[in-house]
């Protein structure tokens, strides 16, 4: 069955490491689903409105446990963002997951 996601929120699979989701635009932060997949160590998440360019707030903060999961939900408004959007990935585990958002037009 097809996924489905609110019209024009964009889902952006991440790659497991600290990473820049959106760089130097504007938008609104949904949320994400994330899991560890190494299955012996933790991991943290802390997912701040930043580019390459700024620093900026914090949007979300997470921690997972060893082949742990977790999903945030920034409400139905999400959370706007000014500069991008980066995600920090903290502890030895290893994640995989989707991060959810809308860029203005």
């Amino acid at each position: 069955m097809p996924r489905s996601y609110e019209p024009g929120v964009t889902p952006n699979s991440i790659s497991g490491s600290d990473e820049y989701i959106v760089d130097g635009d504007t938008g609104t932060y949904f949320g994400c689903a994330l899991h560890e997949t190494g299955g012996s160590n933790p991991a943290t998440i802390i997912i701040t409105d930043k580019s390459t360019a700024t620093t900026g707030e914090t949007l979300d903060i997470g921690t997972l446990a060893a082949s742990g999961a977790t999903f945030h939900w920034a409400s139905p408004q999400g959370v706007a963002f000014v500069n991008g959007i980066h995600i920090d990935v903290g502890g030895t585990g290893t994640l995989a997951g989707t991060v959810y958002f809308l860029k203005d037009s």
